[in-house]
């Protein structure tokens, strides 16, 4: 579709109106105050007649004028995306293509994430991997900026896997040898106000090459949608687990609970830096994250379960207090 300059000029409109009508009443101002004395004592007809025809042309002005007015007033914000798109690029530089491009950017950018929430459960630790099993739970809800239109796209998931080299990992998947290295159990979208739509019909195998799927999402006008996932997965000790977003996202929460028996150790600055341990069912909620954009990563490593923790004043894991590698 070309995108070009919307057909009515409400601004035009009101201004040649407004000149008129201002013509009118400053001439009929002006008759009324040189011939009042005339018009009154002398009732000449002639006066009062061209008077009377003067209000009447200006009452008639002010009738068109407001059908006028009203009829091609223009709210920017009610106007279709195309005109939109021209009232902000109105150069004469500007051609289809990129103006078609443009809308197809600002289409994408017109929802962000209120919030996106993560919770990190580990359920057990194989010293003959020296690796972690953590099951992983993910909420992101997105909010629509639009008021008048639905907001659709596609949503790129992605999921890295260590390596980790052990052969209790060996599956066979359709007559492919392969490592499972996770599962993944949920993906699933919510408008707010309708049924939850699932994404996977069965559980997906997670190998270790990275596991990578889109889903589509709507998004009802100036309304909000819900995504999950949910999966488990081997982490490697001594990797990185990081968490990045793919839009604007206001607040990023991200909470560590120990579900195994034993320590779990991990460290929120740099794979050298200093560690803090988990007890079984202790918890630890990092830092709270905002205006966190596609630019900014949370990253925290794994540690070996025998480390010995570096005991701080102002964090503890069991008491759910944060703290985040910058």
């Amino acid at each position: 579709m070309s995108i070009k300059k919307p057909s009515t000029n409400a601004s035009t409109a009101f201004k040649t109106i407004g000149f008129l009508c201002l013509l009118l009443v400053a001439g009929n101002l002006i008759l009324l105050c040189t011939w009042f004395d005339v018009i009154i004592e002398q009732r000449y007809n002639f006066y009062i007649s061209f008077f009377a025809s003067s209000l009447e042309s200006l009452v008639f002005f002010i009738f068109i004028g407001l059908a006028l007015a009203i009829y091609s007033f223009r709210r920017p914000e009610s106007e279709l995306l195309e005109n939109r798109i021209w009232y902000l690029y109105s150069s004469e530089h500007a051609t289809d293509e990129s103006l078609q491009y443009n809308k197809n950017q600002i289409k994408k950018l017109a929802a962000f994430c209120k919030s996106a929430t993560g919770k990190i459960t580990i359920t057990d630790y194989d010293a003959s991997m020296n690796a972690y099993r953590i099951e992983v739970e993910k909420r992101y809800t997105l909010q629509n900026m639009f008021k008048d239109r639905d907001y659709e796209d596609v949503i790129d998931i992605s999921i890295s896997p260590d390596s980790i080299e052990s052969d209790q990992l060996e599956m066979n998947l359709g007559g492919v040898q392969s490592k499972v290295m996770g599962e993944i159990h949920l993906f699933q979208t919510t408008v707010i106000g309708e049924a939850p739509v699932k994404h996977n019909e069965k559980v997906i195998k997670i190998t270790d090459q990275d596991y990578k799927t889109k889903i589509g999402i709507r998004i009802p006008a100036n309304g909000t949608t819900e995504y999950e996932f949910n999966y488990w997965m081997w982490c490697l000790v001594g990797e990185p687990n990081v968490t990045q977003v793919l839009r604007y996202t206001e607040t990023l929460k991200t909470t560590i609970v120990n579900h195994w028996d034993g320590k779990a150790v991990i460290s929120l600055k740099g794979q050298e830096g200093p560690v803090q341990s988990l007890e079984h069912n202790a918890q630890l909620d990092l830092e709270e994250r905002k205006k966190f954009t596609p630019a900014d990563n949370l990253t925290f490593w794994w540690r070996d379960p025998n480390t010995i923790a570096q005991p701080s004043d102002d964090s503890s894991p069991t008491k759910s207090e944060s703290s985040v590698a910058n």
